[in-house]
């Protein structure tokens, strides 16, 4: 890895997998894609089912860059119920996806306070697990929501984590010719609300990819992403490898398995030497 003097003038990427700690098999495989392919990060989950698996095999691989997935859907809060009721009306759970948060938030009926003391227990669980975070993301990019970014920057300066995601990818002539209009019509929303962002001092990559292909990552898609990545700067490329988990995200429909392939595919490193990239990770950036 490149240290930070090495990196000015460098085009450079970190390959950041995300939902490290949702289960040991989505676990084993962000590990495997960093062992043997191009993985330098991952974003661990605090209230995955998996999270001392990944606490454990974060330990033992040194090498691999973590940072926080903060999650507000879908799992089980980190706290009681009885100490954040408005967030927690599903039988203990955390809103069923991301409709439902914004909807229950817009009519009030989701406290920003109770989202606070949430956050705050997941950064707090990663601390006290031994782990320093790097950076901040989250599950389904609820960090951007206007109400929610202000308290993601107040704990990550609380926390000292430097770096926060805008998932600002850029479009390609390959987005265009896609028949995905409706995950066309979700980057044009993340574009919108990461310009929202401006009035915070938000230090993040220079640029950023691997939403529009997220869950579905193939190898001709990660070519064509190398291929098209700006020719300057730090990118951060989202990804999804691992090995499929049981029922519970068969409806996320993401090929877990196929993007481990891509990602540990045997022509990458002359692909990247052919490219002049260079692998990173946030630590290595710096302050």
């Amino acid at each position: 890895m490149l240290g930070v003097e090495q990196l000015l003038g460098q085009r450079t990427l970190i390959v950041n997998a995300d939902d490290f700690g949702i289960a040991k098999q989505v676990n084993a495989g962000i590990i495997h894609a960093h062992r043997y392919g191009i993985v330098t990060a991952a974003s661990l989950m605090t209230n995955g089912d998996a999270f001392q698996d990944a606490v454990a095999l974060g330990r033992s691989f040194s090498e691999l860059d973590i940072g926080i997935h903060l999650t507000l859907v879908e799992e089980k809060p980190v706290l009681d119920r009885s100490a954040i009721p408005s967030l927690t009306k599903n039988s203990g759970l955390l809103p069923k996806n991301v409709i439902s948060f914004v909807l229950a938030m817009s009519k009030g009926e989701i406290s920003l306070a109770d989202v606070r003391k949430e956050l705050e227990a997941q950064f707090s669980k990663v601390i006290e697990s031994g782990i320093a975070p790097s950076h901040i993301d989250s599950h389904q990019h609820l960090h951007l929501l206007p109400q929610i970014l202000p308290v993601v920057v107040e704990l990550a300066e609380q926390f000292q984590i430097k770096y926060i995601r805008l998932p600002r990818e850029q479009f390609t002539s390959r987005m265009i010719v896609s028949r995905s209009q409706y995950r066309t019509f979700q980057l044009l929303l993340l574009r919108l609300a990461c310009k929202l962002t401006k009035r915070f001092q938000i230090k993040t990559t220079e640029n950023f990819v691997g939403f529009f292909d997220g869950g579905r990552l193939s190898c001709m898609s990660l070519h064509d992403m190398l291929k098209s990545l700006a020719t300057s700067g730090c990118t951060e490329l989202m990804c999804h490898p691992g090995f499929t988990p049981g029922r519970s995200y068969q409806h996320w429909k993401y090929n877990w398995e196929n993007e481990v392939a891509a990602l540990c595919h045997k022509s990458l490193p002359q692909t990247l030497r052919d490219l002049g990239i260079r692998l990173t990770t946030f630590r290595a950036l710096g302050p």
